[in-house]
């Protein structure tokens, strides 16, 4: 069947026409890019200024639609790095963003937002593993400076808004900034926004707030926003319903309820059940004295310690890198080598253990993930039987293992590598962590290895 020339012309017009948007979309993309990378390298101006100009020349391409938002008075501009301690599938990312910062304004947002890591390395508990984190930013453009709040209404990213009463605590969209956050490529959902106005902070569900400045108030609302953590103190800051149990609260005297009671069993010293918290005098019981974070200390006590660093290895595993593959196949009579790369605490190692399983007491391994929430990831099989044990070590780095299959018989065999972190820095009476019934701090290599 002959094909007619009018539809021959309209198919060869079809496909110029899908050619010079295809053309249009990689330019606008292309320019897109730029924009992005001037944000990341601290050029806002310049940043803004191609937005504009793709969204005014390829206003119906999708990277021109996205120019388009980004060009506005208030708006995303993008996003850049602060400090990097390796890959964000394997560190814990914190989001630094602004609120009430014009485009005039973002050199002293990033100030602000630098000072950040500096504030985590200083302290004892997130100074410790420090480098388990990366420090992100996310540049927002808001059409007015400040903050929301008596009386007055501001145009601004993330919503900031100060409360009228006593506290003047400043609050976000919490919505809106996990918005953004999720335009950033494997973010965790934690963020630190510091809004330009105000003073004390709010903090949950992930969104930390803190108005003007980087201080010891990022530390209480990290402990709000990263672990869920509830105020130790008894001052009355606002109607928050009926009293409830949480990690660091009791709805009863008796210490054998608290949530806490593992470290009264140990006799923690200071550790009990002491009236008072959650914003009231009564009704609800804390587990020390005086002194923590979350009571307006700069030091988080051993209850939200522990849960701190429970919250951290749902994110990042103990062993950062492994080879050979685990899917690589191990045949012969080796030798075969072995290495993990380990995470390294600021003070203290983890301890290393290798095995030798042989056929009979071969184990079903975890998957090594990555794991956005590693309690998914279940606990590690026991080992049984007669496997070979190699003697525990302490590394702050890494290791190398050598299995010499020349001296084994034939068969199938798993060669195992446990890393635990005690959580127990030079120093201290007890272990930072007293309870880790999902094994969060503890991980697993294992390979399959056929003797010939």
């Amino acid at each position: 069947m002959q094909r007619s020339p009018a539809l021959l012309a309209f198919v060869a017009l079809s496909f110029a026409t899908l050619q010079a948007q295809s053309a249009q979309e990689e330019k606008a993309a292309e320019q897109l890019f730029r924009a992005e990378d001037a944000v990341s390298k601290g050029q806002y101006t310049r940043a803004v200024s191609i937005y504009k100009r793709v969204a005014k020349i390829w206003p119906h391409t999708q990277a021109g639609k996205e120019a388009f938002r980004r060009s506005q008075k208030t708006a995303y501009l993008g996003w850049g790095e602060i400090v990097r301690n390796g890959p964000s599938q394997n560190r814990l990312d914190v989001v630094l963003m602004g609120d009430g910062y014009r485009l005039g304004d973002q050199n002293d947002f990033d100030d602000v937002a630098r000072s950040v890591p500096k504030l985590f390395r200083r302290h004892k508990l997130l100074g410790e593993y420090y480098s388990y984190h990366n420090f992100l930013r996310i540049n927002l453009r808001s059409k007015d400076q400040g903050v929301s709040g008596y009386g007055r209404k501001k145009d601004t990213a993330v919503g900031g808004r100060i409360s009228e009463g006593a506290q003047g605590q400043v609050t976000v969209d919490v919505g809106r900034a996990h918005g953004y956050l999720r335009q950033v490529e494997g973010s965790d959902g934690y963020a630190i926004v510091i809004v330009k106005a105000g003073s004390l902070g709010t903090g949950g569900a992930g969104i930390a707030a803190i108005g003007g400045r980087a201080d010891d108030t990022i530390i209480h609302e990290w402990g709000h926003a990263f672990a869920g953590l509830s105020d130790e103190y008894t001052a009355y800051t606002g109607h928050r319903g009926p009293a409830k149990s949480t990690i660091n609260l009791s709805r009863f005297k008796d210490p054998k309820r608290a949530p806490w009671y593992h470290f009264i069993e140990k006799k923690v010293q200071g550790i009990g059940t002491y009236r008072g918290g959650g914003g009231r005098e009564k009704g609800v019981w804390r587990p020390t004295a005086s002194g923590c974070a979350m009571a307006g200390g700069v030091v988080f006590c051993p209850v939200c310690r522990e849960a701190i660093v429970l919250r951290i290895y749902r994110h990042v595993d103990p062993i950062d890198k492994h080879s050979p593959s685990l899917e690589e196949k191990l045949v012969g009579r080796g030798p075969f080598r072995f290495r993990v790369e380990l995470m390294k605490p600021k003070t203290h190692g983890l301890t290393l253990r290798w095995y030798i399983l042989s056929e009979g007491d071969l184990i079903k391994p975890t998957s090594p993930g990555p794991y956005k929430d590693r309690r998914k990831r279940g606990v590690l099989a026991q080992v049984r039987g007669k496997a070979k044990r190699f003697v525990p070590s302490v590394s702050k780095t890494g290791q190398i293992f050598t299995m010499l299959a020349k001296d084994l018989p034939a068969g199938t065999y798993q060669v195992l590598c446990r890393v635990h972190d005690r959580a127990k820095p030079s120093g201290q009476k007890y272990p930072w962590v007293l309870k880790d019934p999902l094994q969060l701090l503890w991980s697993e290599r294992c390979w399959t290895v056929q003797v010939r």
